[in-house]
């Protein structure tokens, strides 16, 4: 038994040192100790999932007398675990916790905003558009009508938003579940957060924006305000010069979030090996050589 996982772990390190070696030579990038450290657990994660297989395997054969059949059983439980299951929690994602499509509910939530609130600045502003004031003097004017006009607005916005996120959160909890029931479904979900392209990567993204987007969009602003007092109509459509407008600087995910993240998948990938070289154990203990 550790022979064949010994030899399956000298095939799988030459290939993967090679690889490193070219990513190395012929890549231009500069790899930090965050990403060497990621490297090595995605190595380390690489041994553990192809182990499994190898225990898959093992256990399969002891189960069987023809080497055909165990050949063939082998096949058709990688066909099921690699193949079949990982595309279930998607589906089962969704039909438990139904919910649109991000770009659907983007779309639709934009356009319907958009044409409302255009609804409503326009009531506000016709009356002094018809008395003669220019859109620097309504905007002054009709300030505090205006915010409280939007505001109720902006408030069914934000409640719409947080009702699909927590859609979302549900469904991916739920295919996240159904997910880790596979093995190759956990190795993808550990590979993706250990390689800072994962989900918890993706929050961790959206957090580092949030600022950004905050101090830009009040730059926007400003600069609508520069317009107006010079007299010009200035609007989300008008054209702004942006050369002056926040930098946004990324950092890396940390490495210790990584592992966080994709601890549990990995905790599934252990249990699955555990599992899987308890039962090719008791199965070679109780076969029978006759």
């Amino acid at each position: 038994m550790d022979g064949g996982v010994i030899s399956l772990a000298i095939s799988f390190s030459i290939c993967y040192i090679f690889a490193i070696l070219v990513a190395v030579t012929k890549a231009d990038v500069i790899w930090g100790s965050t990403e060497w450290l990621s490297l090595i657990s995605i190595y380390v994660l690489g041994l553990i999932y192809i182990s499994l297989f190898y225990l898959i395997g093992l256990y399969v054969s002891t189960k069987t007398r023809q080497p055909h059949i165990s050949m063939l059983a082998a096949l058709l439980i990688w066909a099921f675990l690699v193949l079949v299951m990982p595309t279930l929690p998607d589906y089962l994602g969704k039909e438990i916790f139904p919910a649109p499509s991000t770009t659907k509910f983007m779309y639709d939530g934009q356009l319907g905003w958009e044409h409302e609130r255009r609804e409503v600045l326009r009531k506000i502003k016709k009356p002094y558009q018809d008395r003669g004031f220019t859109s620097v003097e309504i905007d002054s004017i009709a300030k505090g009508e205006i915010d409280a006009a939007l505001k109720p607005l902006q408030e069914k916005r934000r409640k719409s938003e947080q009702d699909f996120m927590k859609k979302i959160g549900f469904q991916f909890a739920a295919s996240t579940a159904v997910a880790m029931l596979s093995p190759f479904a956990s190795f993808t979900l550990a590979g993706n957060e250990l390689s800072a392209t994962g989900i918890s990567n993706q929050i961790y993204f959206k957090k580092l924006t949030e600022p950004y987007q905050s101090a830009f969009w009040k730059y926007i602003r400003e600069r609508q305000k520069e317009e107006r007092a010079k007299g010009r109509n200035a609007d989300m459509n008008t054209q702004l010069d942006l050369s002056g407008r926040p930098k946004f600087e990324y950092k890396e995910t940390p490495f210790i979030l990584r592992i966080a993240a994709a601890a549990v998948p990995i905790l599934f990938l252990i249990i699955f090996n555990i599992l899987f070289f308890v039962l090719a154990v008791k199965a070679f203990l109780r076969y029978d050589v006759r």
